[in-house]
């Protein structure tokens, strides 16, 4: 059973998140950042799964990166509804290990999670010049 860290503001996804992995994973909702650094003073999660749109004054990029700071070792899943490849590979540069779109299927985040928790890692795909 892994510790997965939902990063989002949107509670309903949340819901679905967890619905589709729990069980057999522990689920945590951070819905901003002050609660993700809460969380994560008291646990070490094995995955996080963030929202690349938290609110309207986040600059995901660099909290991305600090989260990858703090947590080297932390595969982060990148989920959010801004499904385009040039947001992908920005977040990919920030410290992300995957990029999921919404709406997702719960079937590829399923596989995209047991990939990451198994230590597999994908490559971020190529951006067109």
């Amino acid at each position: 059973m892994a510790c997965i860290l939902v990063i989002d503001d949107d509670r309903s996804i949340f819901h679905a998140i967890e619905v589709t992995l729990a069980p057999p994973h522990y689920m945590i909702w951070a819905e901003d950042i002050p609660r993700t650094y809460e969380v994560i003073r008291d646990v070490r999660p094995d995955l996080i799964i963030l929202d690349y749109v938290l609110g309207e004054t986040t600059t995901i990029p660099a909290f991305l990166a600090e989260l990858r700071r703090t947590l080297p070792s932390t595969p982060i899943l990148v989920l959010t509804a801004v499904d385009s490849a040039h947001v992908a590979v920005e977040a990919f540069r920030s410290g992300a290990d995957d990029f999921l779109g919404k709406p997702f299927d719960a079937q590829v985040l399923q596989q995209r999670v047991a990939a990451l928790l198994a230590g597999r890692r994908p490559e971020p795909p190529a951006l067109a010049e």
